[in-house]
């Protein structure tokens, strides 16, 4: 028997990646649910056993009905624990809401015996009765959750649900995994939308996901790192990071570097993150 790994990943998104290489270092008989598994295979630098994530929408639901044999239907008598390891996936939009929502309740439908955790969860505060809805339905099915910021663990409170703060998943893997270099002196940035204001003077964008790359000051360097290694080499040699992702901040100040954010915090998650280390 497996354990089923379910999160954003294989969406070219390196924070998310990162979750993934801290839940494949804790269980070494693993299934992951990626878009992509070539790519995080490659990401990672690992081989492992990858299958397409529960459909919630109309391409993949016909996709899972016409095509079981390359589903999640062939994986039923395999796994018996399904860990979504991190992230902040109820959060922001609707939509987000809807896919992990959906994720949850069909998965505990199609693997009715299994043990399902929810682990270091950003959970935001629900805007709709659409997204109290799933929060509350998500609870019902699911048999422990942690959460990675006191505000999320306040937020399922209000749900009547009690939830222990563990911190990010990510920034808890980095602590046996990064290296500070003492002569470091690069100065990056991260962008996740228009910058219409003056930029910080730099050496280097980051693109933690690869359209952060059409949000780079005009004539820098934007790199999206495609492994994990030269991510964390990268910022292992950054002196002062500035920017908007939260683990584009969570990396850089693992690594020991001045980390700063480009304007106001997005969302709640970064938010929360900032507040909890004076930035």
């Amino acid at each position: 028997m497996k354990t089923l790994l379910v999160g954003n990943f294989g969406a070219k998104n390196i924070g998310d990646e990162l979750i993934l290489a801290s839940a494949i270092d804790r269980y070494p008989e693993v299934i992951v649910s990626t878009a992509d598994g070539e790519y995080s295979q490659c990401f990672l630098e690992k081989e492992f056993q990858a299958v397409k994530p529960f459909p919630t929408g109309i391409k993949s639901v016909i996709r899972f009905v016409f095509n079981r044999n390359k589903t999640l239907w062939s994986y039923r008598k395999n796994i018996d624990h399904i860990v979504l390891p991190g992230g902040g996936l109820f959060a922001i939009r609707n939509k987000a809401w809807w896919i992990w929502g959906l994720t949850i309740l069909g998965l505990r439908k199609m693997f009715p015996t299994a043990r399902i955790e929810l682990q270091s969860q950003g959970i935001d505060r629900p805007k709709n009765w659409f997204q109290s809805f799933f929060l509350r339905e998500v609870l019902k099915n699911v048999h422990s959750i942690s959460v990675r910021d006191q505000a999320s663990a306040d937020v399922l409170r209000s749900f009547n649900t009690e939830a222990p703060v563990v911190g990010d998943a990510v920034e808890m893997w980095l602590e046996n995994h990064i290296v500070h270099e003492k002569e470091s002196t690069k100065t990056i940035l991260n962008a996740r939308a228009p910058w219409t204001e003056k930029w910080p003077k730099a050496d280097l964008f980051i693109a933690m996901e690869e359209g952060d790359r059409q949000f780079a000051p005009e004539g820098m360097t934007a790199i999206h790192p495609s492994t994990m290694k030269e991510a964390l080499a990268i910022f292992a040699s950054t002196k002062k990071a500035i920017g908007q992702r939260l683990h584009f901040l969570i990396l850089a100040h693992a690594c020991g570097a001045e980390v700063k954010t480009l304007g106001k915090p997005y969302a709640e998650k970064v938010e929360a993150w900032c507040k909890e280390k004076g930035i």
